[in-house]
């Protein structure tokens, strides 16, 4: 349970091509942690800018950009290889949340 972003729905540990571990998202009921590299991001899910699906990498995993704004109002385009439960869920839970 996090005071700001609700309760914990589903967290991943996210790796690379070559199978490297390289962050690790945690999804909230009202917005996401992510950890990505060097960058350590907490924010609501009105400050993801979109969540887009490049392909099928296989073994139940997708390519994804996901566009995020930190609390600065800096934007990170970043591109990960994530389940597919995390992109429907993130999708599904962005949507919910984008116009708010």
């Amino acid at each position: 349970m996090d005071d700001e972003l609700g309760t914990l729905k589903h967290q991943e540990v996210l790796y690379d091509d070559n199978f490297n571990e390289i962050g690790k998202i945690i999804i909230f009921d009202r917005g996401i942690s992510l950890k990505y590299k060097d960058y350590s991001i907490k924010v609501p899910f009105n400050f993801i800018a979109g969540i887009t699906k490049n392909h099928d990498v296989g073994l139940g995993k997708v390519n994804i950009n996901l566009s995020i704004y930190d609390r600065l109002s800096n934007r990170y385009d970043l591109n990960m290889n994530v389940s597919d439960i995390v992109y429907y869920t993130l999708k599904r839970r962005w949507e919910d949340f984008k116009d708010e």
